[in-house]
């Protein structure tokens, strides 16, 4: 009896030309805005944050004032999954030294503190380890250096039998990132010219002087968060600890204002849409069922149980949404290529194009088929009556 009911359907909707197009074009209506604006959010949106998260300045955390933390606040503070890279700086600022450059002339460069998960490292490029440092551009011009080359640091120890240090260069950072001359390298190499500047024995860097205190203050620290989000959170824990913070706090609000109106758009849509499109569904397969019950009430008399009755506008529903929601698919992407191919013929300063995941696309056309399916089912539960002679009065 399916294949009867199914035949009984396709009839229907077949006969019916005219109004099973109209319910195929609410199904298409209601499909083709919510693909479109999931691609935006999830193409569009997503990139431009992506990108904004991708320029370390935007994520970065700068202590207005000296701070005077020790290791185990470094340690705390790292543990946090806010927190992208956490590194301290020995001193006020950047640690400056000098370079002796291959013809013997000074050059003054910077020294910051590197580890895992610092946007200053090159992609691909390791942390550096002792006897290592990842320079900048400016730098690597200024003295011809090269991957696998070397650096000579003039350390300035008191009482030191080797006044300089070389370092091994792994990899050059790009102007976008670090515009200045200046390196980054192992914390713990950074503490050793600290300790040995201040007079202290340092076995690294050849100094001889009082041992090492077991516990250093650090006066302020390389802080990045590891999303935008994450930003303002950060900032204001970090203030309820004395420590007032400046950051890109405009970009970070931009980014989530973007996305959240973006997401209330489409919640939005997909209510007011979602409410339209099922009481249009089901004032068309009210319809549909009121026009049926003559025909239907012959067929129950022969035989034919109410949930065949039912199953056969069911089924209309399935023939009619399943067009609709492919033609809805259809038309998205048309558009969608036609905006991805303005988007590259006038770019944004971000590489993007609107894109859905072949899961989700079709989980918004099965969802739209199954609410039409299910509006078609409501209809007939409504209309059709229990006995044939209750449809025979009906009529």
């Amino acid at each position: 009896m399916i294949l009867g009911t199914w035949r009984i359907a396709r009839s229907e909707a077949s006969h019916f030309s005219f109004s099973s197009l109209a319910q195929a074009a609410i199904v298409a209506g209601l499909v083709l805005p919510v693909l479109m604006l999931l691609a935006v959010q999830n193409g569009i949106v997503q990139d431009l944050r992506a990108h904004l998260e991708s320029t370390p300045e935007n994520l970065r955390l700068r202590p207005t004032s000296a701070v005077s933390q020790d290791d185990a606040w470094y340690v705390q503070w790292s543990s946090d999954p806010r927190v992208g890279f956490l590194a301290p700086h020995t001193y006020s600022n950047a640690d400056d030294v000098r370079l002796v450059n291959t013809g013997g002339e000074m050059i003054t460069m910077a020294l910051l503190a590197s580890g895992d998960g610092d946007p200053f490292l090159p992609q691909g490029i390791p942390v550096p380890g002792p006897g290592d440092a990842v320079i900048t551009n400016a730098l690597a011009e200024r003295i011809g250096a090269q991957v696998g080359g070397e650096i000579v640091l003039q350390t300035d120890c008191q009482d030191s039998t080797t006044p300089t240090h070389s370092l091994r260069v792994t990899g050059i950072i790009r102007p976008s990132v670090w515009y200045s001359r200046g390196a980054l390298v192992d914390l713990d190499f950074m503490r050793q010219l600290y300790f040995c500047r201040q007079g202290y024995q340092s076995d690294l860097l050849g100094a001889s002087g009082d041992p090492q205190p077991s516990a250093i203050s650090y006066p302020r620290f390389r802080m990045f968060a590891a999303r935008l989000k994450d930003v303002r959170p950060l900032a204001s824990a970090l203030e309820s600890e004395g420590i007032t913070i400046r950051a890109q706090f405009a970009t970070a609000d931009l980014a989530d204002s973007i996305e959240r109106t973006t997401m209330l758009v489409l919640l939005a849509l997909i209510v007011v849409m979602l409410g339209g499109a099922v009481i249009a569904l089901l004032a068309a397969f009210q319809s549909d069922a009121r026009r049926m019950r003559p025909h239907l009430a012959t067929l129950q008399m022969e035989g034919m149980s109410r949930t065949e009755t039912c199953g056969v506008l069911i089924f209309k529903g399935l023939l009619v949404s399943t067009p609709g929601a492919v033609i809805g698919g259809l038309i998205y992407f048309a558009v969608v290529a036609g905006l991805n191919l303005l988007i590259a013929q006038d770019p944004l300063p971000f590489e993007t194009h609107a894109r859905l995941t072949p899961a989700m696309f079709t989980l918004v056309c099965s969802g739209t088929v199954a609410l039409a399916v299910l509006a078609a089912g409501l209809a007939a539960l409504n209309t059709f009556p229990d006995s044939p002679l209750e449809t025979q009065n009906a009529n």
